[in-house]
């Protein structure tokens, strides 16, 4: 197991250069590697993956946000008073 010590400068490390998955998950990672048999190079694409996929998470999220796009609607809240059937005839 690392010391704590050398989990708080990772930490510390991760947040300097932005990197906040990398941050929270290097230990647990660490440990499934280990448990796993995979190597250092394994531990590390695990590692980066885990970064890559969250920091694609928030960029969905931030863009979704900045889009502004109007909330979801349903059927049920549609003002259906002055809508007819449709006439025979008329597109």
């Amino acid at each position: 197991m690392m010391a704590a010590l050398q989990e708080q400068t990772i930490r510390q490390h991760c947040k300097t250069l932005r990197m906040p998955t990398i941050g929270t998950q290097f230990a647990r990672l660490a440990d499934a590697a280990v448990r796993e048999g995979q190597s250092h190079v394994g531990y590390l694409e695990a590692l980066l993956a885990a970064e890559m996929e969250e920091r694609e998470s928030r960029a969905i999220t931030r863009l979704v946000r900045d889009a502004r796009l109007p909330r979801m609607k349903t059927l049920d809240g549609f003002n259906r008073s002055g809508v007819s059937a449709a006439q025979p005839g008329r597109r």
